[in-house]
């Protein structure tokens, strides 16, 4: 409970300081002033940094990254506060050492407050504190941050009224840390902590920067540079607020936000475990974003700056866009979860918007989000009470940034000079979003089990490029390119191969996946592409097994199930790397050997699925059917049982008649195999049994029983 009183002590100090500080003419934004509350500042940094150590200690295994990494940048914030402390005693605020003081200070509580932020997810996310704890803690280091950015615009009393408030919060914090007793004795379970590869992975990525930098680009064909670059970082900052609700929600991020020049830019998460996890995240874009975008527009009103005012401006604006009820814009996806009033809202706003004038973009955005709506309200399973209270919260966070961009009054857009052969910003953003319409299209059509190689791999490196680069694929744009070229016998597949080399060398799943499209290819071509895969399966199996495996769901999911069994076959000896490869591959090639009559082979790979997923239904019944073909009908047993605990399943159950029939337990498999016939056990499988020789089956037995009787 001791970090709470520390929290409170350092808190209250911090915050009369703050007042003590601005209300000396001379300070400089609060940073570093030579008055007798110099010290007051670095006294109450440390005591918010015991209390932060405390409060990371308090729930040992469950801190985690964001917790350990945060103090740390706290903990130098305050070292450069201290030392620009110390230069400023004596000195006179005008010299050289006490300019160098002061941007001492100013980077000291930079740190800090960006330490404190960082802390405040990790402790968010670890779940440790009430729901009622978490939200103020967030919303301080919010507050603590935008009191920062307003006083750095000059903007005085809101820059001092955040913080004042901000650490008065901290101390009520620590004081509901205090009176929260029972929370102590509740910390004693653990949590997978996020790595720092994990979460830097999150916010930054090489495509994350190749791509903004080609987005101010595209932007400065309309505005100048620096304008550009400022409405990139406020997309960018949009796409963090999708990455911090994430991560404070739990939320997984496959993929660092991603610009697409021209159309905006994106960030890829998981599923959330629960409804409102993607409500939130959702939601975090716009409200972070146009935060960032107000906090911009405010600072270039204040500092009459045209650029900022303009940048913050668009930015504004972009995020109360938005929050639009089509998809697929966050509005659009928000909506969705809504049911049918989402739908009613989408077609309502997307009538008003066609009555004030037709446009085919705007008919094609409302289009897919009534498509979309529609077809999540016949699916959405949630009460009325969560639709209705997303509802609230949607539209409140609509009027909240379109008040805020009225509120804070237009901005003039000043266009850069360009010559007349460049096209606009609006042409690039028109031909980039049919483009993206009719790649939607055209990508399916490629796909089609009909297509030759050349329409195929033509048509995929073409158009396929969008959804090559927002799923992260965009490595196979050149390799459709190299396909195409060698369809047309222009050469192209010794780079392909030199690719999968390059890749498999460095253990890169991705190899698998060159192989299989180059497969894919020869296949098409009518040439003799198992020739091909043989011979270059060596370096496959060199890459590891996590380039083989990839290889093989890579030409499954390509429908070459049989040549995917083959290739396993041709490059593993029976058992070889079953662990390694892991359970979903061990399994369904355990069940294909199984298939192609070579139980003994499918044995290891079945075991080892099973030791690593012992809880799965579909591997417990490989593992028992493989053990049945083998003759061990009592081994069998055990694992069929298991699985059918699990699921219901009309194959598994006869599996298990069979396993009790060759146990000479006839009346029981009986039973199980007329229990396996019967409407409620479901579908039977086409690759087992049709239910004709099920039940042919069931008739020998009921023959063998009246025999013996």
């Amino acid at each position: 409970m001791w970090p709470g009183a520390v929290g409170i002590a350092g808190g209250l100090l911090l915050a009369g300081s703050d007042v003590l500080i601005a209300s000396r003419s001379d300070a400089q934004a609060g940073f570093g002033a030579d008055q007798p509350t110099l010290w007051l500042v670095p006294l109450g940094l440390l005591l918010v940094l015991v209390s932060l150590r405390g409060l990371h200690r308090l729930h040992g295994a469950r801190h985690n990254w964001a917790e350990r990494w945060g103090f740390r940048a706290a903990a130098v914030g305050l070292a450069i506060e201290v030392l620009g402390a110390a230069l400023m005693t004596g000195s006179d605020s005008s010299s050289g050492a006490g300019r160098w003081a002061i941007l001492l200070s100013f980077f000291g509580v930079v740190f800090f407050r960006l330490g404190l932020v960082v802390f405040s997810v990790g402790v968010v996310r670890a779940r440790i504190l009430p729901p009622w704890m978490r939200a103020v803690l967030l919303s301080l280091a919010g507050a603590l941050m935008l009191s920062l950015a307003l006083a750095l615009a000059r903007v005085t009393f809101p820059s001092l009224v955040l913080a004042v408030g901000a650490w008065v919060g901290w101390a009520f914090l620590g004081g509901g840390l205090i009176l929260h007793r029972e929370l102590i004795a509740s910390l004693g379970s653990t949590s997978k902590p996020f790595s720092i590869r994990e979460v830097g992975g999150a916010f930054v990525s090489k495509a994350t920067l190749v791509s903004a930098v080609v987005s101010v680009g595209v932007l400065t064909l309309e505005w100048e540079w620096y304008v550009g670059a400022l409405v990139v970082l406020l997309l960018y900052a949009h796409e963090l607020g999708h990455v911090i609700a994430a991560l404070v929600r739990g939320v997984a991020v496959h993929r660092a936000p991603f610009f697409l020049p021209g159309l905006g830019a994106f960030v890829q998460t998981a599923p959330g475990a629960t409804h409102w996890d993607d409500v939130w995240v959702s939601l975090g874009g716009p409200l972070f974003g146009g935060a960032c975008a107000l906090a911009v527009k405010v600072a270039g009103v204040s500092q009459g700056s045209a650029a900022l005012m303009q940048a913050g401006d668009v930015g504004l604006w972009l995020n109360v866009i938005n929050l639009a009820p089509f998809s697929p814009l966050d509005g659009g996806r928000v909506a969705t979860r809504t049911g049918w009033l989402g739908l009613a809202l989408t077609v309502t706003l997307g009538v008003f918007l066609l009555t004030r004038g037709v446009d085919f973009i705007l008919i094609a955005l409302i289009g897919y989000g009534a498509w979309q709506a529609f077809a999540a309200a016949r699916t959405l399973r949630i009460r009325w009470s969560t639709q209705l209270g997303v509802l609230a919260i949607y539209l409140g966070s609509v009027m909240l940034l379109l008040v805020a961009a009225v509120a804070s009054g237009p901005a003039t857009l000043q266009r850069a000079p360009r010559p007349d052969w460049l096209p606009g910003l609006s042409e690039v953003f028109s031909f980039m979003f049919w483009f993206y319409v009719a790649g939607s299209f055209v990508v399916p059509y490629a796909l089609a089990d009909a297509r030759g190689a050349r329409t195929r791999y033509g048509l995929l490196a073409v158009f396929g490029w969008t959804r090559f680069v927002l799923n992260g694929q965009h490595w196979i744009i050149p390799l459709c390119g190299a396909l195409f070229a060698e369809a047309c016998g222009l050469g192209g597949l010794r780079w392909v191969e030199g690719s999968i080399a390059r890749l498999a060398r460095q253990g890169d799943p991705r190899a698998g996946e060159a192989a299989s499209l180059a497969f894919d290819s020869l296949r098409r071509q009518g040439r003799n592409a198992e020739q091909w895969l043989m011979g270059i399966a060596p370096v496959l199996k060199a890459g590891g097994p996590r380039v083989l495996g990839q290889t093989y769901l890579a030409l499954i999911g390509a429908g070459y199930r049989s040549m995917a069994t083959t290739l396993l076959r041709h490059s593993l000896a029976s058992g070889e790397l079953a662990e390694e490869l892991g359970p979903r591959i061990a399994n369904d090639y355990a069940w294909q050997l199984l298939g192609n009559g070579a139980a003994a082979e499918a044995l290891p790979y079945a075991r080892a699925a099973a030791t690593v997923s012992p809880e799965s239904p579909n591997i417990l019944d490989t593992l028992g059917q493989v053990l049945l073909v083998l003759g061990e009908a009592e081994a069998a047993e055990q694992p069929l049982r298991a699985s059918l605990v699990l699921r219901n399943r009309p194959g598994t159950r006869f599996a298990l008649a069979r396993s009790l029939a060759a146990q000479g337990r006839i009346a029981e498999a009986i039973a199980e195999g007329e229990a396996a016939l019967e409407p409620a056990a479901g579908n039977w499988s086409s690759t087992e049994i049709t239910v004709e020789q099920a039940r042919a089956e069931i008739q020998q037995w009921r023959t063998a029983a009246v025999a013996v009787e």
